[in-house]
Parts: structure tokens; C-alpha cells; sequence
């Protein structure tokens, strides 16, 4: 498991630094207004990212899935939009494999 640091990228751009590998599962990102993910797949291989998607409202949880394809060697962007998240704005999302990807939670703004 490992927890992202949100990277905000100003007017003036920002070299978004993928950092270490992510865990299988059980990583966390903070969802919000501009929020993302960015994975990149330097695998020989297509990989899944899969977000929980964890909301309340009025007591009740609303709980489901957001599977994206990352192709190899590619670069994906997931939004990661306000209201997805927990009461901390935050979701969990694994990977369906680890070897030569790299992640990085970002914002816009």
C-alpha cells in the first residue's frame, strides 16, 4: 500500500515525478476538483487500474468499481473527480501488476 502526495501543476507546468513503484494493492489518492492519476506501464503487457469508489449519502454507502486499461508502454490519465471519495476525499486503487509501472496523483490549478 502506498499513499500518494497530490503533485499540483501550476500555470507554468509541473514534470510530474512517477516515484516508486506502487503496491498491488491498497494505494490512496485524493480525489477533487482537477485531481488525477497518471500511471505509466513500461511493461510488455496491458494493465488494469482499478478505483474503489467509497461515498455515503444520508447514511447509506454507495461502493463501486472504475477499471481502467493502461496499454504497454503507455501513459494513462484517471480523473479522479470530487464525490468519488471517502469523507476524506480519498479512494483506493490497486494495480494489476507492478513491473515497470509507475504512478503519480496530480492536480490541475
Amino acid at each position: 500500500m502506498a499513499t500518494y502526495t497530490t503533485q499540483v501543476a501550476p500555470h507554468a507546468g509541473l514534470a510530474v515525478d512517477l516515484g516508486t513503484a506502487p503496491a498491488a494493492s491498497g494505494n490512496v489518492a485524493t480525489t477533487g476538483d482537477g485531481a488525477a492519476l497518471l500511471v505509466y506501464n513500461g511493461s510488455g503487457a496491458s494493465i488494469n487500474v482499478t478505483v474503489h469508489i467509497t461515498k455515503t449519502v444520508d447514511g447509506v454507502p454507495i461502493a463501486g468499481t472504475r477499471v481502467t486499461a493502461v496499454a504497454a508502454g503507455a501513459h494513462e490519465v484517471i480523473p479522479l473527480p470530487a464525490g468519488i471519495g471517502d469523507a476524506n476525499d480519498q479512494v483506493t486503487f490497486d494495480l494489476s501488476a507492478t513491473t515497470s509501472a509507475g504512478v503519480a496523483a496530480f492536480r490541475i490549478g
